[in-house]
């Protein structure tokens, strides 16, 4: 006779709800831990080429005076980066790629669709991540000098990395056109106040060629400079005297460049300096300046409006007297678009 029944032989089975709830809430977290740490990864490798690609981009914006042209560049280098971090042509597309602030930024935006694995228990199926990146050009050259060149000179020379002479226009009723005698090919140069029509002052002309301004002055494509209306002998000596502290500045740490009136020859030699030059890491030499392309004419150049068309880099070797009663300098061009962007930065 059973007088007793043990309660277990009652909960028989009981277990296996437990075992049923607790795997779902396991599959859960594990849904979130792994299913997380994939979405993540490809959320830092999103973002590692967006980076890349809009770096790659920025570089070739404000190349010159052709914006189609400088967005073109870019969003095919971007692209082109793109894909060489494996992103897939779905996942960043030309209209991914867009322009900000007067075409002199990029923003690239990439996106990504992951099917999710341990998600899928809790009805989950997909996941979806996105980085962007926006970078732009920073000048690192400063405005330019007032020295204009045409454009025929600049796309004659940008990249032969040779010195070439610039002799001065005189006189000034002297059409601001390259001028041939035979073979001989006549390279001119003038002279401006970078404020267009603020004034035309030999002394702040001056001050533009030194770099000491108390307010940069900065032409942009598409502005007016008036032919300066100036006295040779005044004009002469203040181009001189604003050159000349550029020269005495590089002359010293840590560039230790030859003094003005030293042959380029002699330039050359100077140790294992010449491809860092030409290359445009000068690390802020005096010596490199932003000559302003300015439109070419038949007129007078006196009281002539001229179109900045572009801007063009250039290591100074020399200047010294013509024989027109003018002023000669030589000149090598730097790689084209180093006028207009030296430095490329991530902005977001």
């Amino acid at each position: 006779m059973k007088l007793f029944t043990h309660p277990r032989n009652k909960r028989r089975g009981s277990v296996l709800p437990l075992v049923a709830v607790s795997l779902t809430v396991l599959l859960g977290i594990s849904a979130f831990a792994v299913d997380y740490a994939v979405l993540l990864s490809d959320k830092n490798h999103l973002q590692r080429a967006c980076d890349a690609s809009a770096l790659a981009g920025a570089a070739y914006l404000k190349r010159s005076a052709d914006e189609t042209v400088n967005t073109n560049n870019a969003r095919e280098q971007a692209l082109l980066i793109a894909r060489q971090n494996s992103l897939a042509p779905s996942e960043m597309t030309s209209s991914s790629i867009t322009f900000l602030d007067n075409n002199s930024k990029i923003r690239v935006v990439a996106t990504r669709a992951r099917s999710l694995f341990f998600a899928r228990v809790l009805g989950i199926v997909q996941g979806n991540v996105s980085a962007f990146a926006v970078a732009g050009a920073a000048a690192v050259l400063g405005p330019p000098v007032p020295i204009a060149i045409t454009p025929t000179s600049r796309t004659r020379y940008e990249n032969d990395r040779l010195p070439h002479d610039f002799t001065m226009i005189v006189p000034q009723s002297t059409a601001f056109q390259p001028n041939y005698s035979g073979l001989t090919a006549f390279d001119p140069f003038q002279v401006f106040d970078l404020r267009g029509n603020k004034g035309k002052s030999p002394t702040a002309m001056k001050k533009q060629l030194a770099g000491d301004l108390d307010e940069p002055v900065n032409p942009q494509i598409g502005d007016q400079l008036t032919g300066m209306s100036l006295d040779l002998g005044p004009q002469i000596n203040n181009f001189k005297d604003g050159i000349s502290p550029r020269f005495q500045r590089a002359a010293g740490t840590p560039w230790f460049d030859p003094p003005s009136g030293a042959s380029p020859e002699a330039w050359r030699t100077v140790g294992t300096r010449l491809p860092e030059v030409l290359s445009g890491g000068s690390g802020g030499n005096p010596r490199i300046v932003r000559f302003v392309v300015v439109s070419e004419t038949t007129r007078p150049i006196s009281n002539h409006e001229f179109t900045v068309l572009d801007f063009a880099t250039a290591y100074l070797h020399s200047v010294q007297d013509a024989p027109n009663g003018g002023l000669t300098f030589t000149a090598t061009f730097l790689p084209p678009g180093t006028a207009n962007r030296s430095v490329v930065s991530l902005i977001e």
